[in-house]
């Protein structure tokens, strides 16, 4: 209870700067978010197999390749683009490896989701009993960010990621070694 009155005031001392973002945010913020995004399932449509290549969405997004103007991009970016990215680590690599590629990512990161399941019953009466169940939350809300945002381009954020599931697997060894109480 402590803990959710907590998060509860630090949500509301959140509140007011959360809200101006939305409320002054240029549209141009959105709508380019949007367009990278239109640009990247263009990729997909062409090369839904091996995708445009490794490292070559700056490329690509520029002339004399015509995804964004098939994306039905309506401003001028102004000038190179190679710095414009797809807001989600899905769209990227579907576009830049192929949606073969996007279903191993997805399967990674689904194995370590829902390997905190068993886990969490097999921890039951042991100290770790907290951590699959933890980390199940941590990787969903990361995973459900990453929709939205680039949340794993940030070095600090990938790092995390990988130590939580160096930590699963962890788990995954130590819980048959262990009995519940």
């Amino acid at each position: 209870m402590p803990l959710a009155v907590a998060g509860l005031v630090a949500l509301a001392a959140m509140a007011p700067r959360i809200v101006q973002r939305f409320e002054t945010a240029p549209k141009e913020s959105g709508s380019t978010r949007v367009e990278l995004a239109l640009c990247a399932w263009e990729m997909v449509k062409d090369e839904p197999l091996r995708g445009v290549g490794l490292n070559n969405w700056g490329i690509k997004i520029n002339p004399p390749y015509e995804y964004a103007e098939r994306a039905g991009r309506v401003r001028d970016w102004g000038g190179d683009t190679s710095d414009a990215l797809v807001e989600t680590v899905y769209l990227l690599t579907a576009a830049e490896c192929g949606i073969p590629a996007l279903l191993a990512l997805l399967a990674w990161f689904a194995w370590h989701l829902f390997r905190c399941i068993p886990l969490a019953r097999t921890l039951r009466g042991t100290p770790w009993a907290f951590v699959p169940a933890g980390l199940a939350g941590g990787l969903a809300a990361a995973y459900l960010q990453s929709c939205f945002e680039w949340v794993f381009r940030q070095p600090l954020n990938l790092f995390v990621l990988v130590i939580l599931f160096a930590i699963v697997s962890y788990l995954n060894e130590l819980a048959p070694h262990r009995r519940p109480a």
